[in-house]
C-alpha cells in the first residue's frame, strides 16, 4: 500500500492508499451479491486489509 500522497493519487490513479483512522481502522460494509442487500458494516485494520486482498475474502478486524 501507499502512502496517501494528494486527492488525485486516491481518485485517478491505480495505487491503492486506504485512509485509515487516529484508531488505525477503516470502515467496510458487506453486501449481497445479487440484492445488493447490506449484511452488515465493520472495521479493518491494515493487517486485515492485506489479508483480505491477498485471501480474496473479507478479514475484519475485532
Amino acid at each position: 500500500m501507499k502512502k496517501r500522497k494528494s486527492i488525485e493519487q486516491v481518485e485517478e490513479s491505480n495505487e491503492l492508499a486506504p485512509k485509515f483512522d487516529s484508531n488505525g481502522l477503516i470502515p467496510v460494509v458487506t453486501t449481497d451479491f445479487s440484492s445488493g442487500e447490506l449484511l452488515m458494516q465493520g472495521y479493518m485494520n491494515e493487517e486485515a486489509f492485506k489479508k483480505t486482498i491477498s485471501l480474496g475474502e473479507a478479514v475484519y478486524f475485532f
